[in-house]
């Protein structure tokens, strides 16, 4: 794994903002989900005990589509006022359009024998 993934984050996100052709951007885009969602994070430090990502379904645009489906209306790209409604659903409880995001982990931890 990357010694600093938040550097290779931080490299990922300054280059998107650069004026690039679409092909280079969704091959960004897609070496940056890649390096952020294949992860393992060490427990203890022993080399046995690990939590490490699976696959998930979902992202801010499900919440936001989601929340938005009794107005009929459907979105492809978040924007601005997108981030201000999560913000609000998750300050005001609303929390049901969460629910429709899923994240699965692998756990592997020493199992002590008495």
């Amino acid at each position: 794994m990357y010694k600093n993934d938040s550097a290779i984050r931080q490299l990922l996100n300054d280059l998107l903002k650069k004026d690039l052709d679409q092909d280079v951007i969704d091959l960004i885009e897609d070496f940056r989900q890649k390096t952020i969602y294949s992860k393992s994070i060490e427990l203890y430090d022993d080399g046995i005990g690990r939590v490490d990502y699976v696959n998930h379904m979902g992202d801010d645009l499900t919440v936001v589509n989601s929340a938005r489906v009794s107005f009929g209306v459907e979105k492809d790209e978040l924007d601005g006022r997108d981030r201000k409604l999560i913000n609000y659903l998750i300050k005001h409880r609303h929390t049901s359009t969460l629910e429709h995001n899923l994240i699965t982990f692998r756990f592997t931890v020493p199992m002590y024998v008495r």
